[in-house]
């Protein structure tokens, strides 16, 4: 057999056989394949390593959200929540994986979370409800509760994630203002009542006084049907406008949702100035209307516009009432302003608003009034800023004060 000299792989010179040779090729070619595997190995380890680390960090995480979080599999099922929902509810994972999550809700909520739940999972899209959660010592609480789902590149949804809010105390917040705007605007009725019995008052006597035209005409021996119907028009018409007090005086004293839409600003104000007519007729005011036609529509609440207008009203007619020195002047003015905003202006002759009290006038319960609640234009500013606008306050010249405030204008 042939001897060769080997010198591959850096071994020492030696003279070997065609066999040995390839004995060692195939042992070098082991150790290498060896190394590699070991290499890749190794890697794998690091990798594995690097992710528990990652499951690890993402877990503690998630527990440490300020609020409750969940997930669930693209089905729906096996939901699985963090500790913050654990600790707050008391129920244990495995309790809440079988479906005892349905439990942590209020016995009356529960019914619309599930229906809510499965509309979300059946159509994939995202989406939220209030309902109550049931702490684990019985006391319940409002959540804002949100799920939206996570697709892959293929649109396919691999997850769902989503969080419990605790709005409990803003829930509050929302009815407690609620309730005292509700006050402020009985309170205001309550001042208006006799302006309110004036205006209800004058389209019934005008209608008595024309339906006896109408049967006086009618009773001739040539009765004047033309005269009767135009009695009968008038009475028709002084119906529908003492339909319209009693219209907007339920409006102000209901209990009614936002309802944001398309106002006309003049119309608005021309609704709070018939019902507060009488009470500036008795007062001896001269009311100068100055309105714009191009002030245009505004985005709001018709019924809480009304209120910041007939509060703003009440406020300078009662200023004014003060006065005994001075001509008693009242004026209501809108205009669309240069940056795009309706300006709505009242504008009144009384005393004014001592400089040391302009920024506190719109405190909540600040007031000047004795025996006022401090609260009337405390909502008028929450009521403005809800739309997007501002409300403040200003001196007129010569007397007095400008109570003025800006709505967004609708786009044209």
């Amino acid at each position: 057999m042939v001897g060769i000299l080997y010198l591959e792989n850096g071994l020492s010179s030696h003279l070997f056989t065609e066999e040995q040779v390839a004995v060692l090729r195939l042992l070098a070619s082991q150790a290498a394949i060896s190394l590699e595997n070991a290499a890749l190995y190794r890697e794998a380890q690091e990798t594995q390593e690097r992710a528990r680390r990652a499951a690890e960090e993402l877990r503690v995480s998630y527990d440490m959200i300020p609020a409750q979080a969940w997930n669930t599999q693209p089905d729906g099922l096996y939901p699985a929540f963090n500790k913050q929902w654990h600790d707050y509810t008391g129920i244990s994972p495995e309790s809440a994986r079988a479906g005892g999550w349905v439990d942590s809700y209020h016995p009356e909520d529960r019914g619309k979370v599930v229906r809510k739940w499965t509309e979300l999972v059946q159509t994939g899209t995202a989406g939220e409800i209030e309902a109550r959660i049931v702490r684990h010592d019985g006391v319940s609480r409002v959540f804002l509760v949100r799920g939206a789902p996570m697709r892959d590149e293929t649109g396919a949804i691999v997850k769902w994630f989503g969080t419990h809010t605790d709005i409990d105390d803003l829930k509050r917040v929302e009815e407690a203002q609620e309730v005292l705007a509700r006050a402020g605007r009985l309170t205001a009725l309550g001042e208006l009542t006799a302006s309110i019995a004036h205006e209800v008052n004058q389209p019934l006597m005008a209608i008595v006084t024309n339906a006896a035209t109408c049967l006086r005409w009618l009773s001739d021996d040539q009765p004047n049907v033309d005269e009767a119907r135009q009695a009968a028009e008038r009475i028709i018409r002084d119906g529908h406008r003492a339909g319209d007090v009693i219209t907007s005086i339920r409006a102000l004293a209901r209990k009614s949702p936002l309802a944001m839409a398309d106002v006309d600003v003049n119309a608005m104000i021309e609704d709070v100035l018939v019902l507060t007519r009488g009470e500036v007729q008795r007062h001896g005011i001269t009311l100068h209307e100055t309105l714009r036609s191009d002030a245009g529509a505004a985005v709001g609440d018709r019924i809480q516009l009304q209120q910041v207008v007939l509060n703003l009203v009440l406020n300078a007619v009662d200023a004014i009432g003060l006065t005994e020195d001075r001509p008693r002047r009242l004026e209501v003015s809108s205009e669309r302003s240069s940056q795009g905003k309706i300006l709505i202006a009242v504008s009144d002759s009384g005393h004014g608003v001592d400089a040391s009290r302009m920024d506190k006038i719109f405190d909540a319960f600040f007031t000047t009034k004795p025996g006022g609640l401090g609260m009337g234009l405390s909502i008028c500013r929450s009521i403005v800023e809800a739309h997007g606008g501002r409300l403040w306050v200003s001196p007129n010249d010569p007397d007095g004060s400008v109570f003025s405030f800006t709505l967004n204008a609708v786009a044209t």
